[in-house]
């Protein structure tokens, strides 16, 4: 079995764990922003609410 010398490693363990964190930040905005799409495009589309009021909300969240 090769092992990497333990600079490759270590510059490997640096790459790897930004693009990781990456990964798990847009898996968390991707949930978020699924949860805000299901909650409301029903209440759009029976026009319980309107565009203007949404995008209040909107900004309320963020």
């Amino acid at each position: 079995m090769l092992l990497p010398q333990a600079g490759i490693l270590t510059a490997f363990n640096c790459q790897a764990a930004s693009i990781l964190k990456a990964v798990t930040e847009n898996q968390f905005e991707s949930k978020s922003l699924a949860q805000l799409r299901d909650t409301l495009l029903p209440k759009l589309i029976s026009g319980e609410l309107r565009i203007a009021d949404a995008e209040k909300f909107m900004e309320r969240v963020a």
